[in-house]
């Protein structure tokens, strides 16, 4: 977008069969903090028109069966005008 985004972070709460076990392949230094299923990674600030990339790592379930969504949500302190390409599955 037009604006630096600061105090970005993404947000993934993990389905129940699945399990985070780390981040892979960062572009930059970002921190991560999980509670429970889920998972937030703090991007820090990314300059407008910028990106931050990055893998989450997770183990399936011994016992799962039918397929699973997973859906990641980014955001920041800006107010995004166009929020529909905020969450990815």
């Amino acid at each position: 977008g037009p604006l630096d985004a600061t105090n970005a972070e993404v947000e993934d709460i993990f389905p129940n069969g699945l399990t985070f076990t780390g981040i892979a392949n960062p572009s930059g230094s970002f921190t991560q903090s999980v509670n429970g299923s889920t998972v937030t990674i703090g991007l820090g600030t990314v300059p407008a028109s910028g990106s931050a990339t990055f893998q989450l790592t997770s183990d399936i379930g011994v016992n799962q069966t039918t397929d699973l969504t997973n859906t990641a949500t980014v955001g920041a302190v800006e107010v995004d005008t166009d929020p529909s390409d905020n969450s990815e599955d």
